[in-house]
């Protein structure tokens, strides 16, 4: 199947065909990953799924949020 590239705002675009959908089981908001080769592109669908290990791996010095407040006290009407 052919198709043309079409202007999307600042973006181009490519209509996926709604055999093509159905029979991914894709609509409308699915996620889908890119990747590009030399002389194409590959889409998937999904997310990747990550482990904890993975996740935790990936906290570094620079990432990692500060604390708040150094201590436990109420700083509004939350209950505790």
């Amino acid at each position: 199947m052919t198709t043309k590239i079409q202007k999307w705002g600042n973006s181009l675009a490519v209509r996926i065909p709604n055999e093509f959908a159905k029979n991914l089981n894709w609509g409308e908001g699915a996620i889908v990953d890119f990747q590009q080769l030399p002389d194409r592109m590959i889409i998937t669908s999904g997310r990747p799924e990550y482990t904890l290990e993975q996740m935790v791996k990936g906290i570094t010095k620079k990432n990692r949020h500060k604390l708040v407040w150094p201590d436990d006290k109420r700083r509004g009407k939350e209950i505790w």
